[in-house]
Formats: C-alpha cells, sequence, structure tokens
C-alpha cells in the first residue's frame, strides 16, 4: 500500500478545520482513502481529551494522539490518556507571580481530570452561578497537580516578547510557550508538540523521518522543525511558513486534503 508505514499528524483548529464552521469533507474523505491505503492518521492538538472526539467524530483516526501540546497521549478508539506530565508543586509560586504582575483576561488550568479557570484574588466573592462556581478555584484551593496552565491577554501584547522574558525569570521546572497571538502557556519543562513526537516514536519505534505533520500556529513551531516532513495552512504566520516543507492551502478548502494529495502524488512508497 502506497501510505504503509506513513505516520501522518495533524493540528486539529485551523488545520484540520474551525470550530464554528466544521470540517471540510474533503479532509474527511481525504483522510478515509489515506488510512485505507495503509496510513496511520493521528490528530496532534492543544485540545483537552474532553473537547477532541466532538469535533472529530467523522474522522478516521487509527494512531496514538499526541493532547494538551504535548503534554499527554491520547488513545482515540478508548478515550484513555497516558503519558501526562504535570508542572512541579513549585508552579504555583510561579502562578502567584505572574498574577499579582501581568493584566489577564483569563488563567486556565488544565488537569488530569478537566479544566478550571483561577481566579486573579482569593478576596473576590465567588458568582451565584452553580455552573460558573464548579469551573472557578482561589489561587488558595488549588492542590491537585496541573498538567498546564493557560494564560489569556487582551489584544496588542507582544506575547513573543512576554514569552522570552518568562523563560529568562529562572522558574525551574517550567518553560513557556506561545500557543496563539493572545496565549502563553506554562508547561512542564521542555514539553511541547515536537518532544512528545519524539518521545512517540521511540516508544512505538517510529523513525521520525516517516512522520509528516500539517498544521497552522505557533504552538506547532518546534514540531514543524522535527516531524520528517512538515507542512501549514495558508493562514500560518509567515514567520513560522519558513519553518515548514511546503505551503498549501486555506484550512477550510481543505488543506490536508491537499497534503494527502501531495504525498499521493509523489507516491512515497516507504517500506
Amino acid at each position: 500500500m502506497i501510505f504503509s508505514n506513513c505516520y501522518l499528524f495533524s493540528d486539529i483548529d485551523g488545520t484540520l478545520g474551525m470550530e464554528n464552521k466544521g470540517i471540510p469533507i474533503r479532509n474527511i474523505t481525504a483522510i478515509s482513502r489515506f488510512v485505507e491505503n495503509g496510513g496511520i492518521f493521528s490528530l496532534c492538538t492543544g485540545r483537552m481529551a474532553v473537547n477532541i472526539k466532538s469535533f472529530t467524530k467523522d474522522i478516521a483516526v487509527n494512531g496514538t494522539c499526541i493532547i494538551d501540546n504535548g503534554a499527554a497521549y491520547y488513545d482515540y478508539s478508548t478515550g484513555k490518556r497516558y503519558g501526562i506530565r504535570t508542572l512541579p508543586e513549585q508552579s504555583i509560586e510561579y502562578l502567584r507571580f505572574i498574577l499579582d504582575t501581568e493584566n489577564l483576561l483569563d488563567v486556565t488550568a488544565v488537569t488530569n481530570s478537566g479544566f478550571f479557570h483561577i481566579m486573579k484574588s482569593d478576596r473576590i466573592d465567588m458568582p451565584n452561578d452553580e455552573d460558573l462556581e464548579r469551573r472557578l478555584k482561589k489561587l488558595s484551593e488549588i492542590h491537585t497537580p496541573q498538567m498546564r496552565i493557560v494564560f489569556s491577554f487582551p489584544p496588542g501584547c507582544n506575547i513573543k516578547e512576554k514569552v522570552s522574558l518568562w523563560n529568562n525569570l529562572g522558574f525551574s521546572g517550567v518553560s513557556f510557550i506561545q500557543s496563539s497571538d493572545s496565549y502563553i502557556e506554562m508547561m512542564p519543562k521542555g514539553r511541547n508538540k515536537g518532544t512528545a513526537l519524539i518521545e512517540l516514536c521511540k516508544m512505538q519505534g517510529i523513525p521520525i523521518n516517516r512522520t509528516f505533520f500539517i498544521g497552522d500556529s505557533y504552538n506547532d513551531m518546534e514540531i514543524f522543525k522535527i516531524a520528517g516532513f512538515s507542512a501549514c495552512v495558508a493562514e500560518t504566520p509567515l514567520e513560522l511558513q519558513r519553518l515548514c516543507d511546503r505551503v498549501l492551502g486555506p484550512c477550510m478548502d481543505g488543506a490536508l486534503a491537499d497534503f494527502i494529495q501531495l504525498l499521493e502524488m509523489i507516491n512515497l512508497r516507504i517500506a
């Protein structure tokens, strides 16, 4: 089969499709064709396990997925996570420092069991709304290990500069990554989509040159450079396009289908 031993990883939002528009039929059809011809198709996303299948239910996923920007792996068929990395205990102190010094729109903590929003001050009264209250925690209430913490900034903030500043603060056991024009994430030290791919390849005996990736944003930066062959959609920022082997068409025109067609045209036969 033309795609035997070929491992294709795709980002979800802005690559596979868009939340408010769905997934192009071209992509769904091309992925099915890819899998039927021996390929292994997986998702590689910043999404949590709880909000993956509702969007990708029509997709033929038959490989191990990378989720939470590399903080965990996901067995799509069973819905189980494994290889979970968590932030060190001292990350709560780092979080306290950031909350005291930054103007933030929202702070979200992702745990092994879900997610919640963090209130900036313990002095703020909890809202009179049971559903919202369930998703809110005061800093003093945070005790369980977090997989990652997501910081949302108002428009106009220089995210790239802030990432560099935070990574130079000397916080041990964590690293900060830019995931979009408005978000920074505190991750376990050295974890990102790229390092997760390297680890997954070692665990499953996959040569890195047999991996293919398509994405669109800043949380794809490392994996663009690490995958055997990488591509991006047309909407990808120019500085990231330069890291890819191929720039394709727009997401909703079926850029992922274009990628699979490219692999077919050059007749990749990986033994």
